[in-house]
């Protein structure tokens, strides 16, 4: 994904007042992890956020929310 999305998407996450890092899944080549953001104001929020491996590094391809994994 184009670098620009990921900070169009980024830009929609709210201010935040904590996260928490859930689910990992890890891959050779690529891995996400389920982040849930608790915002300044109102529910928390759960994104999937996916890593796609650059040299001996990481780094963010793609933001989803994951809104349906909260049960709401």
């Amino acid at each position: 994904a184009p670098a620009r999305d990921i900070v169009k998407e980024m830009a929609k996450v709210p201010p935040v007042r904590e996260f928490e890092l859930g689910e990992v899944e890890r891959g050779p080549f690529e891995s996400s992890v389920i982040v849930t953001v608790t915002p300044e104001s109102g529910a928390p929020l759960v994104y999937r956020v996916t890593l796609a491996r650059e040299g001996v590094g990481w780094k963010v391809t793609g933001i989803d929310n994951e809104w349906r994994s909260t049960g709401g």
